[in-house]
């Protein structure tokens, strides 16, 4: 009985041989003569096949059959991939002459949108900082007017006018070169502030024909468009003529400005 299944597992093992020779020679080998010895067997590791082999001299053959397929799936892959890149790039293409809704017309358009609200809120910031600049440029010329404004003649008319209808009083300061001018206009420039609704106007007393320097400096307010204080040689108010000081100027403003 083992001598039969011997020779049965012989027979089977010659009949393997003969089909992996009869498939090597279809694959490739035709033109070549059948070998029958361990040159055919080793020549079976580098015969391409079309499929996967069995037994364990296919293995080889079944590696590299695999890597084939691999890369012809990638190839197939990428070709895939291209076509639907510019299918889609063909298809915004159209869809843009024809003036079509895409996914990328939308996202164009939301992003307009988006940059059109903050082109506004950059109008609307900027306009305001202008407004906001020419205010606080009015409010720094008024300011400025109320503490000492030079004026000629005419203007310190024009300003008393304006002022008519006004209860702000207005002082004019009439000076020259002289070094009790100097020391009075530095005192009412610290004090000016103290006197927030009065203008204080500086003018150069010879523009107003008070040529005599010993009548100068000269303060006169005025009230509703009328003089309502004029103190010729102003200094004289003072205890001390050339060394007064911002305290007696203070005193003297409060006596005129402040009824």
């Amino acid at each position: 009985m083992a001598d039969i299944e011997r020779q049965i597992l012989q027979q089977v093992d010659c009949d393997e041989d003969r089909a992996e020779r009869s498939r090597a020679v279809e694959n490739g080998d035709r033109d070549k003569p059948a070998d029958t010895g361990a040159g055919a067997k080793d020549s079976m590791l580098a015969v391409s096949h079309d499929g996967p082999q069995t037994g364990v001299k296919g293995v080889v053959a079944d590696y590299r059959h695999a890597q084939r397929e691999e890369r012809q799936r990638k190839k197939q892959e990428a070709a895939a991939a291209q076509a639907a890149y510019a299918d889609a790039v063909a298809m915004r293409s159209t869809e843009d002459s024809s003036g079509g809704q895409t996914i990328w017309t939308k996202d164009d358009a939301r992003s307009k949108t988006d940059n059109s609200d903050d082109d506004d809120d950059e109008r609307f910031f900027e306009e305001y900082r202008r407004k906001r600049m020419a205010e606080l440029s009015r409010a720094a010329e008024q300011s400025q007017a109320r503490v000492l404004t030079d004026a000629t003649p005419e203007k310190y008319v024009k300003i008393v006018d304006q002022m008519a209808d006004s209860d702000a009083p207005v002082a004019i300061i009439l000076v020259n070169d002289s070094a009790v001018s100097r020391r009075l206009e530095s005192f009412i420039r610290a004090a000016a502030p103290k006197y927030a609704h009065t203008t204080f106007v500086r003018v150069q007393a010879a523009d107003c024909g008070f040529v005599d320097a010993d009548l100068v400096p000269i303060v006169l307010v005025y009230r509703h468009g009328e003089l309502e204080s004029n103190l010729v040689r102003v200094v004289d108010r003072f205890q001390d003529h050339a060394s007064f000081e911002l305290r007696d100027v203070v005193k003297l403003l409060d006596g005129v400005l402040l009824k």
